[in-house]
C-alpha cells in the first residue's frame, strides 16, 4: 500500500509540475500564439484529473500531519522531542 500511494503521489507531483510550467507559458505574451494554442489544447488534456491529496506523516502514515513544513504527526514528533532527536526542542518541565 505505501509504495502504491508513493508512486501515485509521485505521479501526481509530475503532472502538478507539468501543468505549472503549462500554465507559465500560456500567460507568457512574448511567446507566439499558435505555441500558446497547442499549450491550450494540452491544459485541456489535463484539467480531465481532479485530485486530493491529504499530507501523511512519513513514519506512522497518518493523516493527520499538522503543519505542512513538518514530516511527521503531532505525536511521531513530540517522540522524536522527547528523545532528543529535533535540534532545538527539549521536554518542559513544569
Amino acid at each position: 500500500m505505501f509504495i502504491k500511494d508513493k508512486n501515485f503521489r509521485q505521479k501526481f507531483k509530475n503532472i502538478n509540475q507539468k501543468h505549472f510550467l503549462l500554465k507559465l507559458i500560456l500567460k507568457n505574451f512574448n511567446i507566439f500564439g499558435l505555441s500558446r494554442v497547442k499549450v491550450v489544447l494540452t491544459l485541456a488534456k489535463l484539467n480531465v484529473y481532479h485530485v486530493m491529496l491529504s499530507d501523511r506523516c512519513v513514519v506512522s502514515f497518518n493523516k493527520k500531519k499538522f503543519n505542512k513544513f513538518v514530516l511527521y504527526s503531532r505525536i511521531i514528533l513530540l517522540k522524536k522531542i522527547y528523545e532528543g532527536k529535533v535540534i532545538g526542542f527539549k521536554k518542559s518541565i513544569w
